[in-house]
């Protein structure tokens, strides 16, 4: 959506634009797939910050999609290997990404200029010494994929 936003853009200040696809599919991230007889959102399933004032909640209003808010209190976290994540587990991953976060705002305060908070948080994960096994590892990446908002 964004590239052709920015395309859009473009072409209303005059510019030709021709947008390429760098996949065998359109949709960039926004994907939704029924070859298993039911659609299965595999990319922007949610609106963050459900608002009006976020335009792809107004999208969806005039469509008259049904939106619901997600509620992380009554839901079923798997492994991997299809093995059930604990509720301890769970919040244990969400207070880890929360003192990593913490951590890496250290990191990004001492910068000139802005960075991307990916790096910010790759560079908090080794500079603080964390020790962790490889499930706690993948349920920290998990927290991080599920977090409504990844800025600073």
């Amino acid at each position: 959506m964004a590239g052709l936003t920015a395309a859009r853009k473009l072409q209303q200040f005059g510019f030709d634009v021709t947008v390429l696809e760098g996949r065998d599919r359109t949709g960039g991230r926004i994907w939704t797939r029924d070859d298993l007889g039911f659609p299965l959102d595999h990319g922007a399933a949610w609106i963050y910050g459900y608002s009006q004032e976020n335009p792809i909640a107004r999208i969806a209003h005039q469509l008259g999609l049904e939106v619901a808010a997600t509620d992380f209190s009554n839901s079923t976290t798997y492994d991997f290997d299809g093995s059930l994540v604990s509720d301890p587990e769970v919040l244990e991953s969400f207070v880890n990404f929360d003192t990593l976060s913490g951590q890496a705002e250290t990191i990004v305060s001492g910068w000139k200029q802005d960075g991307p908070w990916g790096g910010a948080l790759r560079k908090a994960y080794r500079r603080f010494g964390w020790d962790l096994s490889p499930r706690q590892l993948r349920l920290l990446l998990l927290a991080i994929a599920n977090t409504v908002e990844l800025t600073p």
